[in-house]
């Protein structure tokens, strides 16, 4: 048998077992990213006259921590160089949500989300009226909330 077959056998066995560790590792973590954790809220919905003017203020407020840009449905900030959506926002029926995405949080929700939540917020209360906060897998917003976390909650866990 050749030298070199046992060693290509190994690097093969070792490529696929991290295959199927990096497939389970995603696929846990995907879970969590479809769901706040308990006490958090990144949806928020509002009632305004002219939500682009909401976008504009809450775009200001975010300013302070990173350079943004507003697209029409979107406030954009660079990470690494790349464009990536902070806050989007979509029309419901009557009233407007404003949603912190997890392409710019990422999946572990800590301080620095809830540093953007409370800029957010504020931004919000300014300018919008009827304000809400909701879980992310509240798709159908039955239970508001007045503030976009809580810190009990968030302490417990």
């Amino acid at each position: 048998m050749p030298w070199f077959l046992p060693v290509l056998t190994g690097a093969a066995t070792v490529a696929f077992a991290r295959k199927i560790i990096a497939r389970y590792w995603h696929g846990t973590h995907a879970q969590h990213a479809q769901a706040d954790p308990p006490g958090l809220r990144t949806v928020a919905r509002f009632s305004a006259d002219s939500p682009s003017d909401i976008m504009a203020v809450i775009a200001k407020s975010l300013a302070r921590d990173v350079e943004v840009e507003i697209v029409k449905d979107a406030i954009r900030g660079a990470s690494e160089g790349v464009q990536i959506d902070i806050v989007r926002l979509t029309k419901r029926t009557s009233t407007w949500t404003v949603e912190l995405t997890r392409a710019w949080t990422g999946v572990y929700l800590g301080e620095q989300t809830r540093h953007v939540l409370r800029r957010i917020d504020v931004a919000l209360r300014s300018a919008a009226r009827e304000i809400a906060w909701f879980a992310r897998q509240d798709r159908e917003l039955t239970e508001p909330f007045a503030t976009p976390y809580d810190e009990q909650a968030i302490a417990a866990r």
